[in-house]
């Protein structure tokens, strides 16, 4: 082989490798860099009313999460399951609230969908939210609140977690610099 063509690999060797790290180093910054984008901004004033309505939201989930998994995926039962006796079995003659389906039972699967689970857990909670929200009282010496629209729950089951988003609509005037801001 001749030294020039030696001397040519060893260039093209050199520009590969310094090609190599340039991609490693651009691909190392790219995962390493976080741009963070906020889904909504709350102002500072309005964040225990904020953080409030979240609590309420994450308790009730938690306790309807609860009820799905104490009663074999329901919190309504549908009626075939909820008039007969036979169709589930209750650990406690006293408490009828919690009892355990069958799931197959005289050759009919009872099953529940994803769909029936999240469509019956954003129903507890749209059912049970008011009472623990007591319609915002604790803020009303600060606040006017005005609800813009109904509002909207949506359950999303996950491998690892089930999300609730709450679509809550909400003007809030502030009593003390009248000052106006809405927020979902």
């Amino acid at each position: 082989m001749n030294i020039s063509k030696r001397g040519q690999i060893t260039v093209f060797i050199i520009v590969g490798i310094t090609i190599l790290l340039i991609i490693g180093l651009f691909i190392y910054i790219q995962s390493a860099t976080t741009i963070f984008t906020p889904e909504r901004v709350i102002p500072p004033k309005l964040k225990p009313l904020d953080n409030f309505i979240g609590g309420c939201i994450n308790m009730i989930a938690r306790d309807g999460i609860n009820i799905i998994g104490a009663n074999g995926g329901f919190i309504r039962f549908p009626q075939e399951i909820a008039l007969n006796p036979f169709a589930s079995i209750t650990t406690h003659p006293e408490i009828t609230d919690i009892k355990t389906p069958l799931w197959n039972y005289n050759g009919q699967t009872r099953i529940p969908s994803e769909d029936y689970i999240k469509e019956d857990l954003a129903y507890y909670i749209d059912q049970n939210l008011d009472q623990c929200l007591n319609n915002l009282e604790d803020f009303k010496t600060q606040f006017i609140i005005n609800e813009l629209a109904e509002r909207k729950i949506i359950v999303e089951l996950k491998e690892e977690s089930t999300n609730i988003v709450l679509d809550y609509p909400l003007e809030i005037m502030s009593k003390a610099e009248n000052q106006t801001t809405r927020i979902n």
